[in-house]
């Protein structure tokens, strides 16, 4: 598993900088730059239905399937990075999220 740390404090799965999720999804099939990329499981805090004082645990060890198929770190759609870090604080939609760890295959 790879340890991902979040600074999107507005999604509603973040918890002190961690995911709540066991799982998420790196989007940007496409991406040849950070930028391009998205947490496709951002979800935002404000629209969510989440019961904000559920118990769910946030871990920094979390599964990161990943649709950049030209990012270094990406294994037959899994992310192989010993750590990742998601940026995108005040999104209100995923594409304002990025995987700010994304890089380009040479």
């Amino acid at each position: 598993m790879t340890n991902l740390s979040c600074s999107v404090t507005n999604c509603a799965h973040n918890k002190d900088d961690l995911c709540s999720l066991n799982d998420i999804k790196v989007g940007g099939h496409q991406a040849n730059v950070k930028e391009e990329t998205c947490c496709s499981s951002f979800e935002d805090r404000e629209d969510s239905v989440q019961n904000m004082s559920d118990s769910s645990q946030a871990e920094p060890e979390t599964e990161i399937e990943c649709d950049a198929r030209e990012c270094v770190y990406n294994e037959d759609k899994e992310c192989t990075a010993s750590e990742i870090h998601v940026s995108g604080d005040g999104a209100s939609e995923c594409e304002e999220t990025e995987c700010h760890t994304f890089r380009m295959k040479e």
